[in-house]
């Protein structure tokens, strides 16, 4: 009773001031993610591990949790924590993250993925602070990086492959979470990922928070020229002149994979890209994803608007899209493709779905998905 009260208090102060879709927006999110606590029994009790829907998935996944925990952090940043400390008591030596913890006690641990966990973290401390959880958490996350460095980095950049020899390709590009995306259809071993060295960027910066907050200053230092290193690179290495865009790039030869998705605007999110690549960009928006935000180019041959990762509109990647926009001073494109995608998911009054199709709408597989409510909470509180 006391969780529900704080959350009426919360939305309570929150909604004020909102228009009505925004409001019932607010709480079908937030019901939502309460809703999707897992509470039949499972390894990770007494922990509250978090689903990412009732209706498909019976365990807690690696990103799917980190993102849980930034939804939740305002009504109730204890469960938000525990869904970070989930993951740090089946972290493996090598510093790495587990993919998924089942509930019948099985885990995946064949690969990773995307290394979002630190920025997670560091908005629920930010919320709430808490001396015990950050010394442990950010023990754990030095440990990440050092996983990410040592296995996942070839010349300088980061890239997604999986932990079993001969490598599985199918596996690898499930570790970037993108499992069927167009960007990976030549294969995902060999390229370095925009969006995964972006990620680090924000490790960097969350490393960097944290041991300030610790009193570390030599290590403080030591991720800032980590951070600066990388982003440098990301400028350089991963912007494609030809095109007039950030893309993947196939690491061997150094060349750009040509493929034109939202991971594309990541340097704008981590605000790393300069002034004139960031207004080349815009232009890459308005010709390839206006109006939705399609998860690959509506002008990609490969493009259709409800295949999974091969066209919809997922949230959690629209949201770091168009925050980068927003970042760059791009407020009216922005604000109108976040106002599009929160009129979609107020439409679908059957519930909040994993993704939708970047042409109508229509909300398309899981029911009552977490991360998608976190990221409606995130477009209305903090965009």
């Amino acid at each position: 009773m006391e969780r529900i009260d704080k959350r009426e208090a919360w939305l309570s102060c929150v909604c004020e001031g909102k228009n009505e879709r925004d409001k019932d927006l607010l709480r079908r999110a937030s019901d939502l993610l309460d809703f999707n606590i897992y509470r039949e029994e499972c390894p990770w009790q007494p922990k509250r591990g978090i689903v990412p829907s009732h209706y498909l998935y019976k365990g807690v996944w690696n990103w799917d949790c980190a993102f849980h925990a930034v939804g939740v952090k305002y009504w109730d940043a204890e469960l938000a924590y525990e869904q970070c400390e989930i993951f740090w008591e089946t972290q493996l030596e090598t510093g790495k993250f587990i993919d998924v913890w089942y509930a019948d006690g099985g885990v995946g641990a064949d690969f990773t993925k995307p290394p979002v966990f630190p920025w997670a973290f560091e908005s629920v401390y930010r919320k709430c602070p808490d001396r015990k959880r950050l010394e442990r958490g950010y023990d754990a996350y030095v440990k990440n990086e050092s996983f990410w460095c040592n296995y996942r980095k070839k010349k300088g950049l980061f890239f997604y492959t999986c932990d079993v020899e001969p490598v599985n390709e199918a596996w690898a590009k499930c570790e970037s979470g993108w499992d069927t995306s167009v960007r990976f259809d030549g294969g995902i071993s060999n390229l370095w990922s925009i969006d995964l060295n972006c990620y680090m960027i924000n490790v960097y910066r969350s490393l960097q928070f944290m041991a300030r907050e610790l009193g570390l200053p030599e290590d403080c230092k030591k991720w800032q020229e980590k951070e600066n290193e990388l982003a440098d690179l990301i400028r350089e290495k991963l912007w494609d002149p030809e095109q007039g865009a950030f893309c993947d790039v196939y690491y061997e030869d150094e060349t750009p994979s040509k493929v034109l998705t939202p991971a594309s605007f990541m340097p704008l999110f981590v605000s790393v890209a300069t002034k004139e690549q960031a207004e080349a960009m815009h232009e890459i928006y308005k010709k390839h994803f206006y109006p939705a935000m399609p998860s690959v180019s509506y002008l990609d041959k490969e493009y259709t608007s409800e295949d999974y990762w091969r066209g919809p509109l997922w949230l959690n990647i629209a949201y770091f899209a168009y925050k980068g926009l927003k970042n760059y001073g791009f407020t009216d494109t922005a604000e109108k493709g976040k106002e599009l995608i929160l009129d979609w998911c107020d439409k679908e009054k059957s519930g909040i779905y994993e993704y939708y199709d970047s042409k109508t709408g229509k909300g398309l597989n899981a029911l009552q998905y977490g991360w998608t409510a976190t990221f409606i909470i995130e477009f209305i509180l903090n965009f």
